[in-house]
């Protein structure tokens, strides 16, 4: 019996080492708009088209696993959008760190900890806190994404 389980055991071997994630994102684009229902303003999430400047973008990034493996520390990266600025403390993604970029996504930082040196003269620089206008990435990173699960993240942009 011990050598039927060894050899059932070494015959999975291969099996497993082909188990692997694989981690596909959608990025969706809608917009905030009030719109009058029965007498009352509501404001619904409605398909981004003719976005004005001062307007409010939701980005909502849907991942999926497909793999038949757990993906383990998934990174989801995504731009700061042209002529957008990030609104502070709007990126949401439950089971991630989130972390930000201002060097177009070459480093990234909690947002409290993202710094810049600025040159102020006399050989002298100081050390400053990025501002969410600063933003150029953002990157959302996911512990564990169990095989055939899914999540979300999202971040608001307003456009300049």
């Amino acid at each position: 019996m011990r050598k039927i389980l060894i050899f059932t055991f070494l015959l999975t071997l291969p099996f497993m080492a082909w188990a692997k994630p694989e981690v596909l994102i959608t990025v969706d684009a809608k917009q905030k708009v009030v719109v009058k229902e029965n007498g009352k303003e509501i404001v619904k999430l409605m398909e981004a088209k003719d976005v004005t400047p001062g307007g409010i973008l939701i980005y909502q990034l849907h991942y999926t696993n497909k793999g038949d493996a757990v993906a383990v520390g998934a990174a989801l990266v995504n731009p700061i959008p042209d002529n957008t600025l990030y609104i502070d403390g709007s990126a949401f993604g439950p089971g991630a760190t989130i972390d930000f970029s201002i060097d177009g996504g070459k480093h990234y930082k909690k947002a409290s900890l993202l710094t810049y040196q600025v040159d102020i003269g006399k050989g002298k620089t100081e050390k400053r806190v990025a501002s969410p206008e600063q933003y150029t990435h953002i990157r959302w990173t996911v512990q564990e994404i169990p095989a055939g699960k899914s999540g979300e993240a999202s971040f608001q942009v307003r456009v300049q």
